[in-house]
């Protein structure tokens, strides 16, 4: 029998999804395959894998109360371990390491950083504010390759801010272009770059860091007219670390870059794929497949990557997801 990667699914549950949904995927044939609820909670729209410990952290809530569930992944089931219910409303990103747990909350404004218990409950041990609060509308927040940074995005501010990882002491600032609403950001694997993707703009900001403060070194939109009607959904690194790839929900494009030596990005092509509103993608962990979650018509799709140039080439297959708004796969295979 072939082996076949573990996915799961995060969605909203305004409509036809009950919570948060697993899948296998045979990256040999790309083709999907026991696609199921894995456990009923709502709106888990963002999730985030710990491999160390096998365990998946889940966005929880709905408009009266929000937090954050953990999961022990047992085989192809989830068992909850942990929720809290702390904020007024959800928060939209979650990311993690080994200690800590970190979750942006757009509608507070803040982030809120959590310490990871032996039993893999977790409790709060800090916020990070902004004098701005009223304004503020956190997006993201993830940790550099080696541990040593926390950078946010703040999307209505226009701000990027790195904090230490000894004691989460905010270091430096900078804020991008006006309405620019800077959502989610990438770190180099070994260089002190980030990439950042702005929602309003669709533009891809390179900035570099040291223990002093940002430089931008190229900035660039993903499209060459000057329409205005953008909407920047995801960014993330391919497996081989040679490439960025985009989603962008508005035109319905996925966008590849070539990352060069020295971090900038070299456009390798933009494809306007068969998906409506891309809100989410990721990568088999082979690198040979692109999973795109198409919030709108509720399906994912795979298609085949060629990995000698980026290119994404033709789909292969799709099923049925309701709602989906994020997609993982684990480092298990079944």
């Amino acid at each position: 029998m072939r082996e076949r990667f573990l996915g799961f699914i995060g969605t909203y549950t305004k409509k036809a999804s009950n919570g948060l949904y697993r899948f296998l995927f045979d990256s040999n044939i790309g083709k999907f395959s026991e696609v199921n609820l894995a456990f009923s909670i709502k709106n888990p729209t963002y999730i985030s894998l710990n491999s160390k410990s096998n365990v998946l952290f889940s966005i929880q809530g709905d408009n009266l109360e929000g937090g954050i569930c953990s999961f022990k992944i047992n085989n192809m089931n989830l068992d909850k371990i942990y929720m809290t219910s702390d904020s007024l409303k959800p928060p939209c990103y979650i990311s993690n390491n080994d200690k800590f747990l970190f979750s942006a909350n757009y509608h507070e404004g803040i982030v809120n950083i959590y310490e990871i218990l032996d039993d893999l409950s977790f409790k709060p041990v800090r916020s990070l504010n902004t004098k701005l609060k009223e304004s503020s509308k956190m997006h993201f927040a993830g940790l550099s390759p080696n541990n040593k940074f926390l950078a946010t995005c703040n999307l209505a501010l226009n701000k990027i801010s790195m904090y230490n990882t000894t004691d989460f002491t905010k270091l430096y600032s900078i804020t991008l272009k006006n309405n620019s609403g800077p959502r989610h950001l990438v770190f180099h694997n070994s260089l002190n770059i980030v990439y950042v993707l702005t929602e309003l703009t669709a533009e891809i900001f390179t900035l570099e860091f040291d223990d002093w403060g940002f430089n931008i070194i190229d900035n660039f939109s993903i499209y060459k007219d000057s329409r205005e009607d953008f909407e920047g959904a995801a960014i993330h690194i391919h497996p081989s670390n040679k490439y960025i790839y985009i989603s962008e929900r508005k035109r319905n494009s996925i966008s590849c870059y070539k990352i060069l030596k020295d971090g900038t990005l070299s456009l390798v092509d933009t494809y306007y794929l068969d998906i409506s509103h891309p809100r989410d993608f990721t990568f088999t962990p082979d690198g040979k497949w692109i999973i795109i979650a198409s919030l709108l018509e509720h399906k994912l799709t795979s298609y085949e990557i060629d990995l000698s140039s980026g290119s994404i080439l033709s789909l292969s297959d799709e099923i049925k997801v309701p709602e989906p708004t994020c997609v993982i796969f684990t480092n298990k295979t079944i």
